[in-house]
């Protein structure tokens, strides 16, 4: 009855919510437990170093026994004195290695003992995705007998007609992706937009966007941005700054940059907001420009200004700086910031509380986040409360003698941990997908699109509601090119983010300084995404992945292909051809 149904509809919202709880743990854990794994590796590779280094101090305390054995004989007093001092600082020295080892060992197993438990967890939770089950209190009547005859009060319908089931071939288990959440669950509360996973972004400017009215020029296609799909639009660094780019900022309260005035951003993010869109503001906190000299004649203070700091704002080892030491990566051209002081920390979370209340920005894009930890970007994040957040987690790929290494999970599992130091609370740029995309377009490799679990290489085959997949920004892109796509493979590349998990990232260059050509084939591509569905969740089967083609069915109602080679779309369904070009088509399910 209807009672029950609601009741069922119920449980089964629930139920998602707490599948992607589960889900989300289950990330975590198994993201600890590979860097319990790489502990334990690093430290039997110590112990095996330790092993060798003992064993060789052993034979040479022997060959100094038998030295001291021998000059004994000789009776050569001095020389004996010698070799005698010489076996003490042996056995000193081997008793520290020894000893050395043995905390190792205490230490491995404290570490195998750790890995068990979150081993344990892991297969806890899986269990418990892998086993649904009603609500007890929900009971189903058995159908009436074939001759009593059932009176309904309900109004009339036609019954729609369905085309029969055929089921497809028996394939290997598709990855393990997200279930949906509810949007009426999601939208009430900060990051609602992560949750939701229905985010196509626009990088709403380049590298030399300073050059211009940039925030004028913006503010005149923002229908034109709306009427293309996209949802959101990342605008540049907003506060003035020592470069035009605003990437050296300085004075973080004053608005007036190359882009454009304080009154000019201000009207620019209320259009955007009128839209229905949301504007992303760049974030620079890694590092910040001083004011004024001071310790040792550098520039590491910032007197006069709003946020007054002194040299103690600053990193030990960067410009005389006088606080702690990093808790990242370091950052040549400007004082390193102190994260972890607290009047840091505070002003900073009342300046972001100031960007997204006063200033009316919406969410938010951390840039280097690799310079400072997660765990900052996280309290941020809770103070700011933003709809949406992506950090730019940006690291070398791994190269060998071979050029790019078919195995990245190395560098996956960077900006994997750190997603998991904010708490989840980040996405980040998936800058593993790109590297492995744009390799596999421009050679025509498209093996390696599936990593060896079966799966996409990137953030995006791991933790793909928390992957911004991209083709290019300001840095690789543009005039800067530093890691730029093939020009020639670029829609290739949107093909592939476009029809594929991740929240998609567009760079303005390839919707409004391409040509019509790229534009609209872009474009054509993020229809197709919004019409289908398909969100930063959906799931993915990949078909082939070798050196003619890479062909993938995303949520069993669109399909796509790459590469010279022929395929074609599972014959069990319709299928329409919707997009096509050099090397890469789409179909989706009619």
């Amino acid at each position: 009855n209807l009672e029950q149904l609601e009741q069922l509809e119920t449980w089964t919202l629930e139920r998602d919510i707490q599948m992607e709880e589960q889900m989300d743990e289950i990330r975590k854990q198994q993201s600890k437990q590979g860097s319990a794994i790489n502990e334990l590796d690093a430290w039997s590779s110590e112990r095996g170093t330790l092993d060798d280094d003992i064993m060789t101090r052993i034979e040479k305390l022997e060959q100094l026994q038998s030295d001291l054995s021998r000059y004994q004989q000789q009776k050569d007093g001095s020389e004996q004195d010698i070799v005698n001092d010489q076996i003490a600082e042996a056995m000193r020295s081997m008793t520290e290695k020894v000893s050395h080892l043995e905390s190792l060992l205490m230490s491995t197993k404290s570490e195998q003992s750790r890995l068990e438990e979150l081993t344990e967890q892991v297969r806890t939770l899986e269990a418990a995705l892998a086993s649904p089950s009603p609500p007890s209190q929900i009971t189903f009547k058995p159908p009436p007998a074939v001759n009593e005859e059932v009176e309904l009060d309900v109004p009339e319908f036609e019954i729609p007609t369905i085309e029969p089931f055929v089921p497809e071939p028996v394939r290997d288990p598709e990855p393990v992706t997200e279930p949906e959440p509810m949007t009426e669950q999601t939208q009430k509360g900060p990051l609602w937009r992560v949750k939701e996973g229905r985010e196509i972004l626009l990088q709403g400017f380049h590298w030399d966007s300073c050059k211009f009215d940039w925030y004028q020029i913006v503010d005149s296609k923002l229908d034109d941005i709306k009427a293309a799909g996209f949802t959101g639009i990342w605008l540049p660094p907003p506060s003035d700054s020592i470069a035009a780019q605003g990437y050296l900022p300085r004075d973080l309260y004053s608005l007036n940059s190359q882009y454009g005035s304080d009154s000019q951003l201000r009207q620019l993010i209320g259009a955007i907001r009128e839209k229905g869109m949301h504007a992303c503001a760049d974030i620079v906190i890694n590092h910040r420009c001083a004011s004024t000299q001071g310790a040792g004649g550098q520039w590491n203070r910032w007197d006069g200004l709003k946020m007054d700091w002194e040299e103690w704002a600053v990193c030990s080892g960067s410009f005389e700086g006088q606080g702690s030491h990093q808790t990242g990566q370091d950052f040549h051209a400007a004082p390193n910031i102190d994260h972890t002081n607290e009047r840091v920390q505070r002003d900073l979370c009342e300046w972001l509380k100031w960007l997204r209340y006063d200033v009316g920005f919406d969410s938010l894009r951390f840039d280097f986040s690799k310079g400072y930890g997660g765990e900052y970007a996280k309290k941020y994040i809770e103070a700011a409360e933003p709809e949406f957040s992506v950090g730019e987690y940006w690291d070398t790929c791994n190269y060998g003698a071979g050029g790019l290494e078919y195995n990245q999970d190395n560098h996956r599992q960077q900006t994997i941990d750190w997603i998991d130091a904010t708490g989840g609370q980040s996405t980040a740029f998936d800058f593993t997908t790109k590297g492995v995309l744009q390799e596999a377009v421009r050679n025509g490799q498209w093996w390696r699109l599936k990593d060896p679990r079966g799966k996409p290489p990137g953030v995006l085959g791991v933790w793909p509601s928390h992957a911004v997949t991209f083709i290019d920004n300001h840095d690789t892109g543009t005039s800067q090119s530093h890691w730029p796509f093939p020009s020639r493979g670029v829609v290739q590349g949107y093909c592939y983010i476009l029809t594929h998990p991740g929240v998609p990232c567009v760079l303005w260059d390839h919707v409004y300084d391409w040509g019509d050509d790229v534009r609209n084939r872009v474009l054509e591509l993020v229809r197709i995404r919004q019409e289908m569905g398909i969100t930063s969740r959906s799931k993915i089967y990949i078909h082939e992945a070798n050196d003619a083609v890479y062909s993938a069915v995303i949520d069993g109602r669109v399909a796509m292909k790459l590469g010279h080679g022929d395929w074609s779309p599972p014959s069990n369904k319709k299928w329409e051809m919707k997009a096509f070009g050099n090397e890469y088509a789409v179909w989706v399910s009619v």
